[in-house]
């Protein structure tokens, strides 16, 4: 490992990062998400909230739902489409993956 890896390499015992694969704007988000109180959280639990700059824009029944307004809102940017109470798994878009659409 030289000295221009930023990441150290975890160690035994140590408890991974689930997020560590998330870029920094996708990663900002979650955050954002993940300090709402869980009051919030509860009263919409399986429902979708659309975040984009730190800010809730809107929540769905359906992911499809969601996306479609994420698109029209913000166009072929990065948001955060995160399904509330399923923390463990994240869905958002990037430009990338809209051009495979």
């Amino acid at each position: 490992m030289g000295a221009k890896d930023s990441k150290a390499m975890p160690q035994e015992g140590d408890t991974p990062d689930p997020f560590a694969s998330l870029d920094d704007e996708i990663r900002t988000e979650l955050e954002y998400y993940l300090s709402q109180p869980e009051s919030w959280k509860k009263d919409l639990q399986g429902k979708f909230a659309v975040i984009k700059n730190r800010e809730i824009h809107k929540v769905f029944e359906s992911r499809g739902d969601a996306y479609a307004y994420a698109l029209e809102k913000f166009g072929n940017t990065k948001f955060l489409i995160q399904q509330i109470g399923a923390e463990d798994t994240i869905n958002y878009t990037t430009q990338a993956l809209l051009g495979a659409v």
